[in-house]
């Protein structure tokens, strides 16, 4: 990074290459990477912040020999946050939720499915049944009647 007010002297400067309906004077020059060697102590890097579209603007500064001899070099790529961030969570939490309820809306469909074919096979096996409907062979009659010789009725 740099001095904070060297790199605001540029920033008109370097603004004035992504505005082209500005007129202004478009000191230095567009480039694809910023030189990443330290040697020279000369050149300064700066980060520059556009107020219209809170991108993030990468720069280096280098005065040659005096303060009125300058190189500018703008990063060509401004770096910019994703827009309408809120947008983005909003459409992934409504695909979230839409595949949830289209997971059981189908899980339903197929339990009604299984159901009515349970049911079928039940009343095919109803209609099938070779025992009458009132007697059951698989139920017997809980009450019994039971005679117990102690308690019996004398004779007369």
């Amino acid at each position: 990074s740099c001095e904070i007010g060297k790199c605001q002297n540029f920033s008109e400067a370097v603004l004035c290459h992504f505005r082209p309906s500005e007129e202004c004077d478009r000191e230095g020059s567009l480039v694809d990477e910023l030189p990443t060697d330290n040697k020279d102590k000369n050149v300064r890097v700066c980060t520059l912040v556009d107020n219209e579209d809170d991108c993030v603007i990468h720069f280096t500064y280098q005065y040659n020999g005096s303060t009125t001899n300058y190189t500018i070099c703008i990063l060509k790529e401004k770096n910019c946050p994703i827009k309408r961030l809120n947008v983005v969570l909003l459409g992934v939490i409504c695909a979230v939720v839409a595949i949830g309820l289209l997971t059981l809306i189908l899980w339903r469909i197929f339990a009604t499915l299984q159901d009515r074919r349970e049911l079928a096979k039940f009343e095919e096996e109803r209609k099938r049944a070779q025992y009458n409907s009132e007697d059951n062979p698989l139920y017997r009659n809980p009450v019994r009647l039971f005679h117990n010789p102690s308690f019996s009725r004398p004779h007369h």
